[in-house]
């Protein structure tokens, strides 16, 4: 018995759906507005089998009310050659369903994972710290870009420490006072930013490491001290379940730390990584890598010596090929406990 369809293209504001009984046969169309409400009403009103939708920041919570309804719910990532639009002559919310509605009929999507609500939330607070000491840095070099706009340099300390902060504070004025030297100005203002951003981000930290000292692997993960939580944390809250792997080599993929390869008969390529999965999981693991190759012991630098072979143009390549082994090791580790808790549980 063919099983009933319901294809939803989401949009901000209003999405495309459209049902299938009968492979090849719409039995309608309508679109509604993208809320809670209204894709409830949908799936009532159409009583399918299964729901698809692509993957967007949307398709979460839209999977949270199919599931609370009972319905099956495929979230499916819309990025494989079968979503490619570059060689089509139009592209339509129509064609959209039509596609997601055609890819289920021949089991060709890819699922992608949904993780629990707090998982969701977690990666939230994750993003949120990222995203502040990203402001931060900006903040802090346009602070530097006043100076050097001036030739003037800046005072003797060490960087960004209070005691820094302090002597810039001694050249910074509130706009009422600074007279014709705007630029006191800027300062001081750059300055009450830098404060602000400096609280949110420990405040941030601070939640974030109550919920990692909760989470065992977190725990397991810092537990050679090589590992910071921040680092920790993003890598468990990306992959969620590390048996989810049985390589290696696919977690390089999911993390789009492995390249690119063109093969056609005598031609065989490999160029730039692929880039997909979790793009802040992959800046982390290359910024930690860069901090760990400082250490001429490390087995970081290593590595990094090895497939640099001391060339300069092979620097980026040789620091990929680090952060892709780092994260590795730490999912080898997180997959053996995980492997050895099962053992010990009772069946």
């Amino acid at each position: 018995m063919s099983e009933k369809i319901l294809a939803i293209d989401l949009g901000h504001r209003t999405s495309k759906c459209g049902a299938e009984a009968v492979p090849g046969a719409t039995v309608w169309r309508k679109r509604i507005p993208t809320t809670p409400a209204a894709v409830h009403d949908v799936i009532a009103e159409s009583d399918p089998d299964v729901v698809v939708v692509e993957a967007c920041s949307q398709a979460f919570w839209v999977h949270d009310v199919a599931s609370a309804m009972g319905k099956e719910c495929v979230v499916t990532a819309m990025n494989g050659p079968e979503f490619k639009w570059a060689a089509q002559r139009s592209k339509s919310d129509d064609a959209d369903v039509d596609r997601l509605l055609s890819m289920r009929r021949m089991g060709r999507l890819q699922p992608v994972l949904v993780p629990a609500h707090d998982v969701r939330e977690w990666r939230t607070a994750i993003r949120h710290r990222h995203a502040l000491v990203r402001r931060q840095t900006r903040v802090r070099n346009r602070v530097r870009a006043v100076y050097r706009e001036r030739a003037m340099a800046l005072p003797e300390a060490s960087s960004w420490t209070r005691a820094f902060l302090d002597e810039l504070a001694k050249d910074a004025r509130a706009f009422a006072k600074c007279g014709g030297e705007l630029w006191r100005g800027v300062l001081h203002q750059e300055l009450a930013q830098l404060t602000q951003l400096h609280k949110l981000i420990l405040e941030s930290e601070r939640t974030l490491n109550r919920i990692g000292k909760a989470h065992p692997a977190v725990a397991e993960l810092r537990r050679d001290g090589e590992t910071g939580p921040r680092t920790a944390e993003a890598l468990v809250a990306a992959i969620v379940d590390p048996l989810r792997f049985t390589r290696g080599k696919r977690v390089g993929c999911f993390a789009g730390l492995t390249p690119r390869r063109w093969q056609s008969g005598e031609t065989d390529r490999q160029g730039r990584i692929s880039g997909a999965g979790d793009g802040l999981l992959r800046a982390m693991l290359v910024e930690v890598s860069w901090r760990a190759i400082r250490r001429s012991d490390s087995w970081e630098r290593r590595v990094f010596d090895q497939v640099s072979k001391g060339m300069k143009s092979r620097r980026k390549v040789a620091i990929v090929a680090v952060a892709r082994k780092k994260l590795v090791r730490l999912w080898a580790r997180w997959r053996d406990r995980e492997l050895a808790q099962r053992a010990a549980a009772p069946s």
